[in-house]
């Protein structure tokens, strides 16, 4: 999901405060393909010079994904971060542990929650786990 500093301004004011950390975290996952670990966050923005402590990422990651506007999956690399556009399942290798937004085949939210479980949903969690081409190749 390509977003520019103004966009990710906006998407930030209505859920609080508009810190350097939010906002390095936000442009980060914007820009990162995939999903990221809350450590592969941090590794990247010190590799770009930003002053920031891993406690902080970790912070910064439950405070947006409390917001909705980042999601987690899980997988073997644990918990990985991305940022909330639409539905989606997650595709994860079980090999390198890379997780991709899948989007074919029906939505997750496709589900008639309250109809077949008696549940109202209020979030929704698929993770398909294989061998990634990448993997099965090498």
């Amino acid at each position: 999901m390509a977003l520019g500093r103004d966009d990710i301004l906006a998407l930030l004011r209505p859920h609080g405060r508009v810190t350097g950390p939010r906002v390095s975290v936000v442009e980060h996952l914007a820009h990162a393909p995939g999903h990221r670990t809350a450590v592969e966050v941090h590794q990247s923005l010190v590799d770009q010079g930003t002053t920031v402590n891993l406690s902080t990422v970790h912070r910064t990651l439950t405070s947006l994904l409390d917001s909705g506007i980042v999601h987690v999956a899980y997988g073997p690399k644990g918990a990985t971060y991305g940022l909330c556009d639409e539905a989606h399942a997650h595709a994860t290798c079980s090999v390198c542990g890379r997780t991709i937004d899948h989007t074919a085949g029906p939505s997750p939210t496709a589900v008639d929650d309250e109809s077949t479980c008696s549940l109202r949903l209020t979030d929704v969690s698929m993770c398909l786990i294989g061998v990634c081409q990448s993997c099965r190749t090498s």
